[in-house]
């Protein structure tokens, strides 16, 4: 039986989203790369969808509210947010914006280019 191609599909998420994405995604890594912070947020979006993934961060915020309240001294919404500004940051590094190429174009301006060729002489003798 012949197999069904592969679906290509693109979202568009905001980066607040793609951090908490990030967030409940098993990143072991201090300082991963690039492409391992693109691999990570593509397995788990695959793996748990945009709504999945938004359950799942609720739930761990929701955890580390209540477990601050059962455990002050652990701090774990201090935690919490520690790890989200980190994933802000792995967020902002692998997924910023490509910049603009600029069209570099070389050359005199047209002005200087036609001064002194015929046609400007050609022009001035038909106005005569």
């Amino acid at each position: 039986m012949k197999q069904p191609a592969p679906v290509k599909l693109t979202v568009q998420l905001d980066r607040q989203t793609l951090a908490r994405v990030l967030f409940i995604a098993d990143v072991m890594e201090l300082r991963p790369t690039v492409h391992q912070v693109r691999a990570a947020v593509r397995e788990v979006l695959a793996e748990h969808g945009v709504r999945g993934c938004r359950r799942r961060y609720v739930l761990a915020d929701r955890d580390a509210s209540q477990l601050d309240e059962i455990e002050p001294q652990m701090r774990h919404r201090h935690v919490h947010t520690e790890r989200m500004l980190w994933c802000l940051e792995q967020v902002d590094r692998a997924f910023r914006p490509r910049a603009r190429r600029q069209r570099k174009v070389e050359g005199k301006p047209l002005i200087e280019a036609l001064q002194g060729e015929p046609l400007i002489d050609v022009i001035n003798d038909a106005d005569a």
